[in-house]
């Protein structure tokens, strides 16, 4: 008639439905805050504007003891058909 419970039963459903967390999430929601652009629209904006990123490791993504290697990109040759340089 309800649909059936969940793993933990009906007085943890009970809670999850009508608990302190969802009555707060409920007010909030009701009131038109907390939603983001990023909430709204979902993950059409994941991967816009992306910048590069430049870690500890370098450029090239691994660390380079000595300055010879650090102005060539490998020594076993290239892995990618973008350019690096």
């Amino acid at each position: 008639d309800h649909g059936g419970t969940g793993r933990d039963g009906w007085i943890v459903d009970y809670i999850h439905i009508f608990g302190q967390g969802q009555r707060y999430l409920n007010r909030r929601n009701w009131a038109g805050t907390g939603h983001s652009l990023q909430q709204v629209t979902g993950h059409d904006h994941y991967n816009a504007d992306l910048k590069p990123i430049y870690g500890f490791n370098g450029r090239f993504g691994y660390r380079r003891n000595t300055p010879a290697l650090r102005r060539s990109t490998s020594v076993f040759g290239e892995v990618t058909h973008f350019p690096l340089f």
